[in-house]
């Protein structure tokens, strides 16, 4: 049997950090090409591809954030008001989908629509690249 590895995400909000940011991104592709060196590997969303239309909901970023002490303290928030945090990300969910779609061009990507589902796929794969 050949080595498997899974590269698992919880949600879209999961994805957006490895994504959204091009630090992040880096490091994220830098990983994605490792798993380029095993027999068998993919990416596994325990979340469906309509969410990522709908991003940022349901991704489990908090719509409002509380302000952090240096914007406090430059004026731009006082202390104990909220901020939007949604209308602080980089990028919406079509662009996310791009994003994504990069990445399966180098490692299959699965969407699971859910973690039970995603742990019954992973532990079929398994279970199928075991009987090889």
């Amino acid at each position: 049997m050949g080595k498997y590895a899974v590269e698992r995400k919880a949600s879209t909000g999961e994805i957006y950090m490895n994504l959204g940011r091009t630090k992040n991104m880096e490091r994220f592709h830098r990983e994605v090409d490792k798993l380029l060196l095993l027999e068998k590997a993919e990416c596994v969303f325990e979340f469906s591809e309509s969410d990522i239309y709908c991003f940022p909901e349901n991704s489990g970023i908090p719509k409002l954030r509380r302000p952090s002490v240096k914007e406090i303290a430059s004026g731009k928030y006082s202390r104990g008001e909220r901020v939007d945090a949604w209308s602080e990300l980089r990028i919406n969910g079509r662009h996310l989908k791009t994003l994504i779609d990069r990445v399966a061009t180098k490692i299959p990507v699965v969407f699971c629509g859910n973690r039970r589902n995603a742990e019954d796929y992973v532990l079929g794969r398994f279970k199928e690249l075991e009987q090889c």
